[in-house]
């Protein structure tokens, strides 16, 4: 099972440039995912690439700001903002990130006519470009470093959809 995310094309070029290293919701995918395709929003409006998660962090904006900041790729008043109403937040640690040289079109690629409001289910997709040249390798992966800090917590519980809460990370 598969997702396509949308997204605003600022935030997805920093998760495809390295720079936000988590993406930010309010509310997260209830099934197994493998890949999180990205849609950009308008003015593009095609999927530009997908990326693969390590974990799902869960817990008060707060307490996710408290973790995330220094990779967040957003500032903190953007982050607050778009947290404003809500008393739980959920952070999207991406891993691996592949950008498409040629971008997928909804409708063509996946025959979904309108764009999804945060994110829709896919079955796995076998139609990607299988050729080497068709994808752009990022600058690089994300470097071990990166998780030293989150791996150091002692993680009680593992919640079904792969999220932690974070309240249990800090302890």
């Amino acid at each position: 099972m598969d997702v396509i995310l949308s997204i605003k094309p600022k935030f997805a070029n920093r998760i495809f440039s390295g720079i936000k290293k988590y993406e930010f919701r309010k509310t997260i995918f209830r099934r197994e995912v493998n890949r999180v395709f990205l849609y950009e929003t308008t003015p593009v409006g095609k999927i530009t690439g997908y990326f693969r998660y390590r974990r799902i962090l869960k817990g008060t904006p707060e307490e996710i700001w408290s973790i995330c900041q220094k990779y967040a790729g957003i500032s903190e008043r953007e982050f607050f903002q778009y947290y404003s109403k809500s008393k739980l937040a959920y952070a999207i640690e991406v891993e691996e990130v592949i950008r498409f040289k040629r971008m997928m079109d909804l409708k063509e690629s996946f025959n979904i006519m309108t764009p999804p409001q945060s994110f829709t289910y896919i079955s796995s997709i076998n139609h990607l470009p299988t050729r080497i040249e068709d994808f752009v390798h990022p600058k690089h992966l994300m470097q071990e470093e990166f998780f030293t800090s989150l791996d150091t917590a002692v993680v009680v519980d593992k919640i079904e959809t792969n999220s932690y809460n974070i309240r249990e990370v800090l302890e």
